[in-house]
């Protein structure tokens, strides 16, 4: 085969194999769970504080375990199927467990188990979706913010529907909807200590209370919390205490916001920084015979898939104690096909091919076409400037994909100018072999 031949065969490998990365990028499955392995993002305390149930990924498919709470004794209480199982919650007497299910399509129905996750039965209708549920004090009703999951889908400004308060029995009878305002995200979700109201909100400070019996206290924590915004918010059980994750003032001027655990006494008023961990701490909850908190911290901050730690801080001394679940052999990270495949498929590798492809292109010009091999950098440098010019008019009716436009023909501009370069010292190089 001629020299000719072969490097037509060549940019033609290249670019079947630019087109079909390109395709499989645009194509695929952008979960970045599909293959993950390791902690979720949701757990529970047991009453007496010495059981841990969680959420944890195998593979992309999640399920409940619990655990002691020092990472022993691990068992599974559901499996791993095509419904993801998270936010897992013990009944206070220790009887019931209630999970969150999600679908194929991200719709999550309530699930109510026994503790050790038999007879598991959903409970909710298909036509809500899911975000929280907490146990009453009772443990006979579970509260639930949920919207109908027809708008859950649809972009904010496409429907007027928004999250509202639920009860239901844990026998799926009698449900009730206590709140029509269609709140665009309760972040708040957590029982008064006698059970008696809820509080709830969003993330800008404000707390509402709702009252679920005669006996509730029309109690507002907002000043309480100083207006803050804050989120994963925590009574204690005597509800002296909130804890709650915010933004650190050493990085609300930076380009990364870190979320560290606060603690604010409700009867001082006074505020407590506990951790410094750099990163996003989220889901604190207290124990309730001990002066302790555990919390997750997200190792990883801001980075898809999550890898969570599970942690125990002591709220005098601010000690830290991670915890690792000792997940049983079976529970063992597997490596697929099309696991390698999303590894070795990313932008990067579509800018290697890209510059290969116009590379071998300007070579060919120039070894055998007797040319200076720029016409296709050239080429290259104006579907860039088109694209800015597309991604400017694209962010007038939709900025993320005037933003998204805008990065690719940045992308197309550094590769384009890495051609230009390899063009001009083959240009060079040439002409001193002349």
């Amino acid at each position: 085969m001629s020299r000719n031949k072969y490097m037509l065969l060549s940019i033609a490998v290249i670019g079947l194999l630019l087109v079909g990365a390109a395709l499989y990028i645009f194509l695929e499955d952008n979960d970045p769970y599909k293959h993950y392995t390791g902690l979720g993002d949701s757990f529970d305390l047991s009453s007496d504080n010495q059981t841990v149930v969680f959420s944890y990924y195998l593979d992309g498919k999640e399920a409940i375990f619990s655990a002691d709470r020092n990472g022993e004794n691990v068992k599974q209480l559901t499996r791993f199927g095509s419904l993801n199982n998270h936010q897992p919650q013990l009944s206070s007497d220790g009887k019931h467990l209630l999970y969150l299910a999600r679908d194929e399509d991200g719709n999550n129905s309530l699930y109510v188990a026994n503790s050790d996750g038999s007879s598991a039965k959903k409970i909710t209708s298909p036509k809500l979706h899911i975000f929280k549920a907490l146990f009453s004090a009772s443990n006979d009703t579970i509260y639930f913010t949920a919207m109908p999951a027809e708008d859950f889908h649809k972009a904010e400004g496409e429907t007027k529907e928004g999250q509202d308060i639920y009860s239901i029995t844990i026998n799926g009878t009698e449900e009730k909807q206590w709140t029509d305002r269609d709140y665009f995200s309760i972040d708040t979700f957590l029982f008064s200590p006698e059970g008696t109201a809820l509080y709830y909100g969003e993330a800008d400070g404000y707390v509402y209370t709702l009252a679920l019996d005669k006996r509730a206290k029309k109690e507002d924590f907002s000043s309480e919390l100083g207006a803050v915004e804050s989120y994963s918010k925590s009574l204690s059980p005597d509800g002296s205490k909130f804890a709650y994750t915010a933004v650190s003032k050493e990085s609300e001027k930076a380009s990364l916001y870190e979320y560290e655990l606060f603690l604010r006494d409700l009867q001082s008023g006074k505020t407590t920084r506990l951790t410094n961990l750099k990163t996003s701490v989220t889901a604190p909850e207290f124990f309730r015979t001990e002066n302790k908190m555990a919390f997750l911290e997200q190792k990883n901050w801001p980075s898809d898939p999550a890898e969570f730690i599970f942690t125990i801080i002591e709220l005098d001394t601010k000690k830290l104690e991670k915890v690792t679940f000792k997940m049983p052999k079976s529970i063992e990270k597997s490596y697929s096909f099309g696991q390698f495949i999303d590894s070795v498929v990313n932008w990067l590798t579509i800018s290697i091919l890209y510059i290969l492809f116009i590379g071998l292109i300007s070579m060919h010009q120039r070894y055998f076409r007797l040319k200076k091999g720029y016409l296709p950098p050239l080429i290259s440098l104006l579907v860039a400037i088109l694209g800015f010019i597309a991604s400017i008019i694209a962010a007038m009716n939709d900025p993320w994909a005037g933003i998204a436009i805008g990065m690719l023909s940045a992308g197309v501009l550094g590769c384009t100018l890495i051609v230009f370069i390899f063009v001009f010292l083959l240009n060079l190089i040439r002409k001193r072999e002349a």
